[in-house]
């Protein structure tokens, strides 16, 4: 054609195709504007759908019927596939909910014993404090009693060191 003697020698020249299954364009070296068509020569273009349809042989209507078979095969084990997938997926996400409403339940167990411990720990603290203010008060209660009785016994040993002196003068008399 007058397009593929445009193109350069050292181009590679396309094979003219001869399938009455690609369609003019696929049969055509060069695109609408004339510059040449990548390499796409081999889609497939279905039949026209006016043509009348021939017989098939035996062997190519069993043929058909094997290819037919094969697929029929092909997609039942791809939806077997599929469907395995499926219940797979619905088994392994029924096994991780059952595992989440457990982490959950044993999250709001720890929770409470972690509340009755913290209260249990606040009410310690709270008897702690007041044993603690009950031994300073006693502490302090019980070293006034220690002067106290400190001062008592000085007292008292003054009277005794005073009735012996008078004893002492009394027989010394």
């Amino acid at each position: 054609t007058q397009m593929e003697r445009s193109l350069p020698q050292d181009y590679p020249q396309p094979e003219p195709q001869s399938s009455p299954f690609l369609s003019p364009k696929a049969r055509s070296p060069t695109t609408r504007y004339g510059s040449p068509r990548k390499n796409n020569t081999n889609r497939y273009v279905s039949p026209p759908k006016n043509t009348p349809a021939t017989p098939l042989s035996p062997a190519s209507a069993a043929r058909k019927r094997k290819i037919l078979k094969e697929s029929t095969e092909s997609t039942n084990a791809a939806a077997a596939s599929y469907a395995e997938d499926i219940l797979s997926l619905s088994l392994e996400l029924e096994r991780t909910k059952q595992a989440l409403y457990e982490e959950r339940s044993s999250h709001a167990k720890t929770q409470s014993k972690l509340e009755q411990e913290k209260s249990r720990s606040q009410n310690l603290e709270a008897q702690v404090q007041k044993l603690l203010e009950t031994q300073e008060s006693t502490r302090e209660s019980h070293g006034r009693e220690t002067d106290r009785l400190r001062a008592e016994l000085s007292r008292a040993n003054a009277r005794v060191g005073a009735a012996e002196e008078d004893a002492q003068l009394a027989l010394d008399l």
